[in-house]
């Protein structure tokens, strides 16, 4: 209750008649009446008058005026203007002073205007080859080569081949004892006409009715059953004669193949090479590798032969060897040489880039997708040119440019993803595109 008086006796007493009263010219003194109001006026007066809301309100206005009368006097970009009272002469020497400001702050910030400039790397388009030839270096080998091993165990009786001597698909190259096992075969031979003879018997009579079903299966498994013995012996049997699996000669004949030796199953005898067609397995590092393609020309040279012979690229690695890191590229040819080449022989390969005709080259770095295809960005006075290129060879991170460009011109191969025809750079010439690897 007390409050409420207090309160209604401030809004009577304190109200800002200095202000509401006050003529035009006597502001000055309301204001002093009202600073000298009591404090508890003083403090009401502040809270709750609209006094102060005024004078916030034309400290507003004065400053949107300031806003607004500002920008009309200096113009846009800060300088004076002609209308605020400058004289043209001086306004010129602003303004050529103004601008070259500006181009500065553009150099050193590498903006200019709302575009920025665009730090790049280009080459000089030269002409040349996208790969050159590949010398490599290997061992030669037949296309077929096998290691001849005894399926089965015994004593050598006789062994019918030497080292180096040529050898036809089928011959024998080592007779086991075989005496026990041809007993055997024909043991089972014997079991075996003796089941087919009980079979046949049995069928007759089951036309007949005078034999069970039950009866006629079992004399069927068993005919099976003895077929399967005697396919096993015969396998046996044969065995203890080693043949050579396909035309060639004797690379390698083991100490093992004499006769009186036992052999163990398993045992290596022999090394058969057929070199009527020749390979070369070579490690290719993988820089290179990229360069090698499958059907690719190579011209061989072995000590052996007169003069050099052309093979072809058959094979290349889809993985690196563990422990030296090199792709094996595999390459075939027919043998013109005759006996004079042996397995193992040391030779070199120079394959041929699969490019062979030279022209304008382009690093692939360059390439970006234009309207309808590939294109390049072309450096023309401080800024870029976007041209569209038709390519006629691509190997690796090297083109061949058919249509689009020119010799001698700069291309951007930095950055390519974030330019736009037209755009300023600031570009570094770091060499000839025929010289890039």
């Amino acid at each position: 209750m007390a409050k409420r008086r207090r309160d209604r006796f401030l809004r009577k007493n304190c109200e800002c008649n200095a202000f509401a009263d006050s003529s035009p010219g006597n502001e000055a003194e309301g204001l002093w009446l009202a600073d000298n109001r009591p404090p508890a006026c003083r403090f009401h007066a502040v809270r709750t008058s609209g006094c102060f809301r005024r004078v916030a309100g034309a400290l507003a206005l004065f400053v949107v005026a300031a806003l607004v009368v500002l920008p009309a006097t200096t113009g846009c970009d800060g300088r004076p203007t002609a209308e605020s009272g400058t004289d043209g002469a001086d306004d010129n020497v602003f303004a050529d002073a103004g601008h070259d400001a500006a181009g500065a702050r553009a150099a050193e910030t590498g903006y200019e205007g709302a575009t920025p400039t665009l730090a790049v790397e280009t080459v000089e388009l030269t002409e040349g080859r996208i790969c050159g030839n590949l010398r490599v270096s290997g061992r030669v080998s037949g296309v077929r080569e096998a290691n001849i091993v005894s399926e089965t165990q015994g004593r050598v009786e006789s062994v019918e081949f030497d080292l180096g001597a040529r050898v036809e698909r089928g011959d024998v190259l080592v007779r086991m004892d075989d005496r026990v096992e041809a007993a055997a075969l024909e043991q089972a031979r014997e079991q075996l006409e003796a089941a087919r003879a009980d079979l046949g018997s049995l069928e007759r009579r089951a036309d007949s009715g005078s034999v069970s079903r039950s009866d006629l299966t079992n004399a069927r498994a068993a005919a099976r059953g003895t077929e399967s013995n005697y396919e096993q012996a015969r396998r046996t049997y044969s065995n203890r004669t080693i043949v050579a699996p396909f035309s060639g000669r004797v690379a390698v004949k083991e100490a093992a193949a004499s006769e009186g030796n036992y052999l163990n199953a398993g045992t290596r005898v022999a090394r058969i090479v057929d070199m009527e067609r020749l390979r070369l397995e070579a490690p290719v590092g993988a820089r290179n590798v990229r360069n090698v393609t499958v059907g690719a020309s190579a011209t061989i040279e072995l000590p052996a032969c007169d003069g050099p012979v052309f093979a072809e690229v058959v094979a290349i690695a889809a993985g690196s060897d563990a422990d030296t890191g090199s792709f094996i590229v595999a390459l075939e040819w027919e043998n013109s040489c005759g006996d004079a080449v042996r397995s193992g022989m040391a030779a070199t390969a120079e394959i041929e880039c699969p490019v062979a005709r030279g022209g304008i080259v382009l690093p692939t770095a360059a390439l970006g997708a234009g309207g309808e295809g590939l294109a390049v960005f072309v450096v023309e006075d401080g800024r870029v040119s976007q041209r569209e290129v038709e390519l006629r060879a691509r190997l690796g991170a090297r083109a061949i440019v058919e249509t689009g460009v020119e010799l001698g011109e700069e291309v951007v191969i930095s950055a390519v993803s974030r330019l736009r025809d037209g755009d300023p750079v600031r570009a570094t010439r770091i060499g000839e595109s025929g010289e890039l690897q």
